[in-house]
């Protein structure tokens, strides 16, 4: 069994009363199946043994205790939403789109620091030309160091250490917003490979933020600092529950969760672009 990027126990929220299986429908291939929680959601050596560890016991076990009062419909303490949040924070790095984000951003931050750290001899030479040939000695060395930093085994190693290192900042804002749970028994939640939503083109700390995450197929969170919203378990209307499917189909990478094989489900993720909107 691989490294699961979408925890088990998580999981199990969508999974068939009858059954105990889940509804997998992938994108890419355009097709669904049955399966187990156990065997979805994962992949080979994704995560180091370290990490592994570290997510199961700091992270997971913390948010599961959290997770069972929210199915039971619970109001949280903010002790509680304080370790969801840094469980919801870490399930945005550990999935497959959060390894492609980072992967994107090296090479840039290795052409920056290169260029830099070339700047820097420069400065220390340009008044003394004897240590020329030591600068371009030097500047070789930082070229191949980059270069080896930046390989395949390299970025998981960075990739992985941003998994593990904690944003007190967003935990402690999104812990902060109001946290409404929409509860309506007789829908379809969908969840996917990358359940966290929020608009990353303005953050979670603008006013107009909003973060949303499916807990099972009939509870979904959404995170909001809007003033006249009361912390708690409301109903949604079927516009609602259309914008929270909406945005995880568009956010996913390829794979789609689901307690049921409705027959909407595939045309409805197929689609190629969404339009998202605010929660109303």
């Amino acid at each position: 069994m691989g490294n699961h990027y979408v925890p088990q126990y998580y999981l199990k929220g969508f999974c068939s009363e009858l059954t105990n299986d889940i509804w997998v429908f992938d994108k890419k291939e355009k097709k669904s199946y049955q399966t187990q929680v156990k065997s979805t959601a994962n992949q080979n050596n994704f995560y180091a043994d370290y990490l592994e560890k570290h997510l199961a016991e700091k992270i997971e076990n913390p948010a599961n205790e959290v997770l069972t009062r929210i199915w039971d419909k619970h109001l949280l303490t903010a002790n509680e939403k304080l370790a969801f949040s840094q469980y919801i924070y870490k399930l945005i790095k550990r999935v497959p789109k959060g390894k492609e984000k980072v992967e994107s951003l090296i090479p840039d931050v290795a052409l920056s620091l290169n260029k830099e750290l070339h700047q820097e001899i420069d400065d220390l030479v340009k008044d003394n030309s004897d240590l020329s040939e030591i600068a371009t000695l030097r500047k070789a060395e930082i070229d191949s160091i980059l270069e080896k930093r930046m390989n395949g085994s390299r970025t998981n190693e960075i990739w992985h250490q941003t998994i593990i290192a904690d944003s007190p900042n967003f935990i402690n804002l999104l812990s902060s917003m109001k946290w409404i749970f929409w509860v309506q028994d007789n829908c379809t939640f969908l969840t996917s490979d990358n359940p966290v939503f929020f608009f990353e083109s303005i953050g979670i700390a603008n006013k107009n933020s909003e973060v949303s995450l499916p807990i099972t197929s009939n509870i979904t969170l959404w995170a909001t600092w809007r003033e006249d919203a009361v912390e708690g378990y409301k109903t949604p209307n079927p516009a609602t529950i259309k914008e929270f499917n909406r945005r995880i189909a568009s956010n996913c990478s390829r794979f789609i969760f689901s307690q049921n094989n409705e027959k909407w489900i595939q045309p409805f993720i197929s689609k190629s672009t969404f339009h998202l909107n605010r929660i109303i």
